[in-house]
């Protein structure tokens, strides 16, 4: 029985899609932890880099052709995933054209066509691709609604998948590996994804694994594992160490972490388990770090949302739709717990949650419009009115109109005499020298 693996990265497009970087880093560092004889096992691994669509097509056939029945096959492919008019899900190509999906893409159907004809019997299918999109600082990957059991289903073999085929899946913007291949790499290279201890990493236990670190740092996403038979969920994948020191203290750690900050008690506890698995503390802060990051990613992001809310409501922008369409858009990108971005909300905003706010003022702002567009029909009909109107009096208006100039007659006015009355004559008081007064008239 041999393990091989076909693993395909896609980060170079032409017009219409986005670049993604991570996606080359991906295989990159995935043919490193197959190859590795400790780790994955894994006898051949061959990696394609932004192939074309024509390629792609033809390494994909020929390497499940070269395949016996008691082989392991792994096909991983990172990338964007594309679906056409008719909600089938393709593969982005380095050449392919939004315009001519069918084209210049590879269909899913044409890889479930490869698995089948294949005679390995153990088929492993990771995709960590959606649909194309640009979310802030996250670039989203994929979304919509594309049955991929449906589409890429079969017996004995099993679909690893990023998201749902209704979510959005992502990559950090200037991360180095995109979110679900990190934990894929990170269960098998540590050997944390061996949950009984067995020393053996099942598809089944890889997958558990990477989807709850998944939904720790980006809850939106939700991984998703497809297998029409049980039997697929036993696949060995990879191993793991048994009765390493440092494993050991790693899932007692993955137990008690639950938040970005470690709390006095479970230190002490954590410190006690370090020195009785005899592990150095330098090697017991790697693995804390490590299995607190998903964390400390997740509180970076509420407290980047917490900042621009404050900010908001300073400068008093919270009454504009457009200003919180723009926040509960900025929150999707983050990719924030709805109950997390709850709780920033409601000490932010007095108790109150954005979409409270942003439903209120939708409401508000459709009862003015109303309001507005309401006197303006009155004012139209108004008008109207006045102009049906118009006609009737103008018309009521000449029946009174003669034609016949009016005559204009002129009376004189009879002169009136005035007469004058006569000056008085004044009398003046004229003191003497004796004191008496004596009148005389003024001539």
């Amino acid at each position: 029985m041999g393990k091989y693996a076909l693993l395909i990265g896609v980060g170079e497009y032409g017009k219409g899609l986005s670049p993604l970087p991570a996606a080359a880093n991906d295989v990159a560092a995935l043919k490193e932890v197959l190859e590795n004889p400790n780790k994955g096992g894994v006898d051949e691994v061959k990696l394609l880099v932004n192939p074309a669509h024509d390629e792609m097509r033809r390494e994909i056939d020929l390497w499940l052709q070269k395949r016996s029945r008691t082989d392991l096959s792994v096909l991983f492919f990172s990338g964007h995933g594309l679906k056409d008019a008719r909600r089938n899900l393709h593969f982005a190509a380095c050449n392919t054209e939004n315009e001519l999906i069918l084209s210049t893409a590879v269909p899913a159907s044409f890889v479930r066509e490869c698995i089948r004809n294949s005679k390995s019997k153990y088929q492993v299918l990771i995709l960590d691709c959606c649909f194309s999109g640009a979310f802030g600082d996250l670039v989203a990957r994929d979304a919509g609604e594309v049955n991929l059991q449906e589409q890429l289903g079969a017996e004995g073999h099993v679909v690893l998948a990023s998201t749902s085929w209704t979510d959005y899946s992502f990559e950090e913007k200037g991360a180095s590996l995109s979110i679900y291949t990190r934990y894929l790499i990170e269960g098998i290279s540590s050997g944390a994804a061996d949950a009984n201890g067995d020393g053996v990493i099942t598809v089944d236990e890889l997958h558990r694994y990477a989807e709850r670190k998944v939904q720790e740092t980006s809850p939106v996403m939700n991984p998703k594992i497809i297998t029409l038979k049980d039997e697929g969920y036993g696949i060995q994948i990879a191993c793991a160490p048994q009765n390493d020191p440092i494993l050991r203290y790693r899932q007692v750690v993955e137990k008690w972490v639950t938040s970005a900050q470690l709390s006095s008690v479970v230190e002490g506890i954590l410190d006690t388990y370090r020195q009785e698995y005899s592990v150095s503390e330098l090697d017991a802060r790697a693995v804390e770090n490590e299995v607190l990051k998903p964390y400390k990613e997740s509180e970076r992001k509420k407290q980047k949302y917490q900042s621009i809310l404050v900010s908001c409501l300073k400068e008093k922008r919270l009454v504009k739709l457009r200003t919180l369409e723009e926040l509960l858009a900025f929150r999707v990108r983050l990719q924030l717990k709805p109950e997390d971005a709850v709780l920033v909300e409601r000490e932010v905003l007095s108790g109150q949650t954005l979409k409270d706010i942003y439903n209120t003022e939708r409401v508000r702002k459709q009862q003015t419009n109303t309001t507005t567009l309401q006197r303006a029909a009155e004012t139209a009909h108004k008008r109207s009115q006045r102009e049906q109107e118009a006609p009737e009096r103008r018309a009521d208006v000449s029946k009174f109109t003669t034609t016949r100039p009016a005559r204009i007659l002129h009376r004189s006015v009879p002169t009136q005499h005035i007469q004058v009355p006569p000056e008085p004559q004044v009398r003046s008081n004229i003191r003497s020298q004796s004191g008496k007064i004596s009148r005389k008239p003024i001539l």
